[in-house]
């Protein structure tokens, strides 16, 4: 892959996808960063398993490059593998680099708008197929007794499964207009890593193979000192679930979210790291 642009360049924009299944969806994803009103990006789809016909060899131009684990490695597995791809052919990571789901379209200004952005992840608007944007994730660190609450639900499927049920019966509040601002946690369908993230000591490290990355992120960003900032004028489009088998999820999936929110959510039961 040639870099769009030098790799240390301060507008370098590094796209992450995390192909599983989702050829049709990633197709969509490539078409959306094709149509950028910037041209500093580049992209590393990270195929970890299914059909991959429509993006192997030519498709492409030279700014997207497919690569494949041995195995599938998962959501932020995937994402350190790409890292480390990129690591091993440049001396240092681009201004920015998102990982994201498949099912995620890019607004044609996303590139340029990181342009003006600061702070050291970054969480855009990402708006789902019936008009709610899914982050803030968390504005603030969730309190002792709620943490405790979830971990309970969290540990019986029966309980999980029937919380699940309301949730899903019930149409998700659009809220008010949201403004930009330091939040806890950024929604995992795509998060926007500032080089200066990784420069203070922050990985992509996280112990669930699916789920729980954002908890993960907001503990290691409190932990650090890195500033997790909301800015909804940079916008994304989520095509939700196709990543994870639709809505109704197999049950072995559902034992591995559980599980996976379980492990993180248990961190907030200790006291903020600083």
């Amino acid at each position: 892959m040639r870099p769009s642009h030098e790799p240390d360049s301060v507008d370098q924009v590094l796209f992450i996808p995390i192909n599983y299944n989702t050829e049709k969806q990633t197709l969509q994803l490539v078409e959306s960063l094709a149509q950028q009103s910037c041209p500093s990006w580049n992209c590393l789809i990270v195929h970890n398993g299914g059909s991959s016909g429509s993006l192997e060899g030519g498709a492409f131009d030279e700014q997207f490059q497919l690569i494949k684990p041995a195995r599938n490695v998962g959501y932020f597995g995937g994402a350190r593998f790409a890292v480390d791809h990129w690591l091993g052919h440049h001396n240092r990571l681009p201004r920015w680099t998102v990982v994201c789901n498949a099912d995620i379209r890019f607004n044609r200004l996303f590139v340029a708008g990181l342009r003006r952005a600061t702070a050291d992840v970054l969480a855009p608007a990402i708006i789902a197929s019936d008009g709610v944007d899914q982050n803030p994730y968390m504005i603030s660190r969730p309190r002792f007794h709620k943490t405790a609450l979830r971990c309970m639900v969290l540990a019986t499927p029966f309980v999980d499964g029937v919380a699940r049920k309301v949730i899903l019966s019930h149409p998700r509040p659009r809220g008010n207009i949201r403004v930009a601002g330091e939040i806890y946690a950024p929604y995992g369908a795509a998060i926007v890593f500032n080089r200066s993230y990784f420069d203070k000591g922050g990985s992509l490290e996280h112990p669930g193979f699916l789920f729980g990355e954002e908890i993960t992120i907001g503990e290691r960003c409190q932990a650090i000192g890195a500033a997790v900032r909301y800015e909804p004028s940079l916008r994304a489009f989520h095509e939700e679930h196709t990543s994870t088998g639709g809505a109704e999820r197999s049950r072995q999936l559902l034992r591995m979210q559980r599980s996976s929110v379980r492990d993180s959510t248990r961190s907030l039961l200790m006291p903020p790291r600083s």
